[in-house]
């Protein structure tokens, strides 16, 4: 019988949601249905240890890894991956960098308790896309998280990029400087999780943001978290 992934509670699934997305009605809600176990409690095992795979924001690493947790963070970007190195050795958090795009990356110690890929997919191609999906499947342990999200084509920049940009594939463009942007039908990620508890899922539109001194953004989007349940694990 497969071993279950260490637990981890609904309050800190809640409280990462909030601070990777800052979406405040569902995720409040989400925390409110204490009453609910969306996750089994299992406790922690020395064979499975509480070891996350971060794609993405570096705070999604520094809140599990300050929690206690051990994370294996990649990006290709350099930069940000040394910011993330530079704070985790100064505050002796259990993070490991690695500077490479999930396609080219091989991890030596899996499976993964969790894996968090916000903001992944909308920079993907579709064949990146469905590679992601399988490696999720690959590199979760029975019981194990995921947590995605997307932009749908009710984003405010769907519109726009079908009518300014390159057409690469159904509901993705190219866009300048050779980025990628894809867009998901509404109610298509719940499709994409075969195999998953579904334990969370929201589509609607975000707050309005800014990255660093740009403009303000809002974008229409779904979230989801899903529970690995291969052979209903």
């Amino acid at each position: 019988m497969a071993k279950m992934a260490p637990a981890i509670s609904n309050k800190i699934t809640g409280e990462l949601l909030w601070t990777l997305t800052k979406v405040t009605g569902p995720f409040l809600t989400f925390l409110g249905k204490t009453r609910r176990r969306f996750l089994r409690n299992t406790g922690r095992s020395s064979a499975l240890p509480n070891r996350y795979w971060i794609l993405g924001p570096g705070r999604a690493s520094l809140f599990l890894a300050r929690k206690g947790f051990e994370v294996e963070a990649i990006d290709p970007s350099t930069v940000g991956m040394a910011d993330l190195a530079r704070v985790s050795e100064l505050e002796g958090l259990p993070i490991q960098t690695f500077v490479s795009g999930f396609e080219d990356w091989w991890p030596e110690r899996r499976p993964y308790s969790a894996i968090l890929a916000f903001g992944i997919i909308p920079l993907l191609r579709w064949d990146a896309i469905h590679l992601l999906v399988e490696r999720i499947q690959q590199w979760l342990v029975p019981g194990g998280l995921i947590f995605l999200s997307a932009f749908v084509t009710g984003d405010e920049g769907f519109k726009r990029h079908s009518r300014e940009c390159e057409k690469i594939g159904r509901n993705s463009f190219l866009l300048g400087g050779g980025q990628v942007r894809t867009y998901l039908e509404p109610g298509e990620l719940r499709g994409m999780l075969m195999g998953f508890d579904i334990i969370f899922y929201w589509e609607g539109t975000g707050q309005r943001h800014r990255h660093g001194k740009g403009p303000l953004e809002q974008h229409s989007q779904v979230l989801a978290v899903g529970r690995w349940t291969p052979f209903g694990a």
